[in-house]
């Protein structure tokens, strides 16, 4: 059993994407912004609650825990390279770019890590909550026929 990490990617850029407008509308039109943990922990939550539903589905049992250790390392790795293109993107703007230069690489980087760690476990928890509730719910609707 593997991952769709193409699929895992989809949904945390959707996420994200939903979040900015979201994020936007409520500064515009309510005068209040969006927590930066959610915008940190919603998307991958969403996109490794949603694999672990997909992959549940599929494959009928749950995945091995060291299999999910490993998903949540290559979940984490799409991420990476996602936020990486981002940060990329924003350094070119001129504002960013001061704003990254004054903050340092060094605590720039920390931070990334710090980031990438909350990440990771957010990945195997909500791949794992996924994968048990849709399990759970299967059996339910067996056992109520």
């Amino acid at each position: 059993m593997h991952v769709n990490l193409f699929r895992y990617g989809g949904v945390y850029v959707a996420v994200l994407v939903a979040l900015i407008v979201v994020g936007w509308l409520l500064a515009r039109f309510a005068g209040v912004g969006i927590p930066s943990g959610l915008n940190t922990v919603l998307p991958p939550m969403m996109a490794a609650l949603m694999e672990g539903q997909a992959m549940a589905k599929r494959s009928g049992v749950m995945m091995p825990s060291g299999a999910m250790w490993r998903s949540a390392v290559a979940m984490t790795a799409v991420v990476a390279a996602i936020n990486m293109v981002i940060l990329f993107g924003l350094s070119m703007i001129p504002g960013f770019a001061d704003l990254f230069n004054k903050i340092g690489f060094g605590l720039l980087g920390g931070i990334f890590l710090f980031l990438l760690v909350m990440v990771f476990f957010t990945n195997r928890i909500f791949l794992w909550f996924g994968q048990r509730n849709t399990l759970k719910t299967t059996d339910v609707r067996v056992l109520k026929k």
